[in-house]
């Protein structure tokens, strides 16, 4: 198996950083990518995005990606011929040197994964118990024809009743959410709320709902119509990835906490759980 050296994977994932805030369907497979590989750093998404397309064009998303040896462990072999995706792991005993390192998507090799189903109204209770800020149900917002609102003032996200569906419930909190951590954020770093930084905070969390609502299954694909600006206007790579990490971390900070609630229910009912 060829190697490729470090030089050329900070490249390829700087490149890819660049083209993806140029495009709004590269911007939604990137989305995408990082809700199936959370466990990968920006960088490394960013890589696995662009082995991707090296393998198979830009028709298809990453879904599950492993070293080899993880496949094994599963059971799995990576099929006979498989074109490495190459992604950059820590050099063992270091925290400054990289080593390139290969892994495999589930295409790639001779197994199938059924994605965990997950249970739309358990899900939104979940969603409501890790509350970081308070949730309080209110038939009376002072924004009109708004159903789910996040109050910075009283750090509170106001939700109406009259959604159609459990699943517009679950995207409007994790949204709402994700508004919550933006604004505080915001409000750290600069000390003001100007009508800028409003406009990036909701292009943040409407890019952060997104990935939690794909995650958990609620929505199916990601479909962004125009790349924001606070992205747009960014030619430089370590910003770029500094956005997109700024996006993730609610993103995840959710994942985490519902995954850690939906195991301690399954454990309290005998119930195996595996992801």
């Amino acid at each position: 198996m060829q190697e490729v050296d470090t030089k050329r994977l900070f490249e390829l994932s700087n490149n890819m950083a660049n083209f993806i805030v140029k495009s709004p369907e590269a911007l939604s497979r990137y989305l995408i990518t990082a809700a199936n590989c959370r466990h990968y750093t920006v960088s490394n998404q960013l890589l696995i995005l662009s082995g991707m397309n090296s393998i198979a064009g830009n028709k298809s998303n990453p879904t599950l990606v492993l070293t080899e040896e993880a496949w094994i462990q599963y059971g799995i072999n990576v099929l006979p011929g498989a074109k490495p995706i190459w992604i950059m792991e820590y050099a063992p005993n270091s925290k400054y040197e990289y080593i390139p390192r290969p892994v495999f998507d589930l295409s790639q090799t001779s197994g199938s994964y059924q994605k965990p189903v997950y249970e739309i109204g358990s899900l939104c209770e979940k969603m409501y118990m890790i509350k970081p800020c308070k949730v309080e149900f209110n038939d009376e917002l002072r924004v009109p024809g708004t159903k789910c609102y996040y109050r910075s003032g009283e750090e509170c996200i106001q939700v109406r009743s009259g959604f159609k569906t459990m699943e517009e419930l679950f995207c409007n909190l994790s949204t709402e959410y994700a508004h919550y951590f933006f604004h505080k954020e915001t409000n750290n770093k600069y000390g003001k709320n100007t009508a800028y930084n409003r406009a990036v905070n909701k292009s943040q969390a409407d890019m952060t709902g997104m990935i939690n609502a794909l995650y958990f299954g609620v929505i199916k694909n990601i479909d962004i119509k125009e790349v924001p600006e606070f992205l747009s206007s960014n030619n430089n790579c370590s910003k770029i990835k500094e956005k997109l990490n700024d996006i993730l971390k609610p993103a995840y900070y959710m994942m985490d906490n519902i995954d850690k609630l939906i195991v301690k229910e399954n454990q309290r009912m005998g119930a195996g759980y595996a992801r």
